[in-house]
């Protein structure tokens, strides 16, 4: 089918996810980011092997996935004298099987010791591109270092805004994603951010 009313009543079912996708990210951008809702996916250790990751809203590739409620998952211990990069990563599937059903799921990625803080290197994955296709991918959200076996943990991906105009004031610049300009209207008042 070459063009078809998405919104528009069709007499069947036919808006499925990668309608929605198309138009999150025609909106927001193609790429990952939080949504300004909830904790923002804020992580913590709350014990030397638990990582907390706490509410909110990641659009991925023009998936939206919630988080409606705080979630754990382990790291492994690390070990004295060495050096460790752990990865929280959460990954989009589509099932092969003709059924195409969708889901995401938190997991680690561990990493290789390493003898210093300097050589210790984020572990590889998968990152994927659901928009070209991709059956998987995956989106670091956070990282967990372990020094020794004292681990703490950092956010990976940063929270955004969607398009300037969608804002009753105009935003901060710091806060403005990356694009090569963003046009603000107010009141007919127009301002550009590069």
């Amino acid at each position: 089918m070459a063009f078809e009313l998405v919104t528009g009543k069709a007499g069947s079912a036919h808006i499925d996810s990668a309608d929605v996708g198309a138009l999150l990210a025609g909106l927001g951008g193609s790429g990952r980011y939080l949504l300004a809702t909830g904790e923002r996916l804020a992580v913590s250790m709350t014990d030397a092997n638990t990582v907390s990751v706490g509410t909110g809203d990641l659009i991925m590739d023009g998936r939206h996935v919630r988080n409606d409620a705080e979630v754990t998952v382990k790291v492994s211990n690390g070990g004295q004298g060495t050096y460790r990069h752990d990865l929280v990563v959460l990954t989009y599937s589509r099932a092969t099987d003709g059924t195409g059903v969708e889901s995401v799921a938190l997991s680690v990625v561990e990493g290789t010791p390493a003898a210093t803080a300097d050589a210790a290197e984020d572990p590889d994955y998968t990152e994927g591109d659901v928009l070209s296709g991709s059956v998987t991918a995956s989106v670091a959200i956070a990282r967990v270092t372990l020094s020794g076996i004292t681990p703490t943990v950092e956010p990976l991906v940063k929270a955004t805004l969607l398009p300037a105009y969608y804002y009753d004031s105009k935003p901060d610049e710091a806060d403005v994603p990356s694009k090569p300009s963003v046009v603000y209207v107010k009141g007919g008042a127009e301002y550009i951010v590069e």
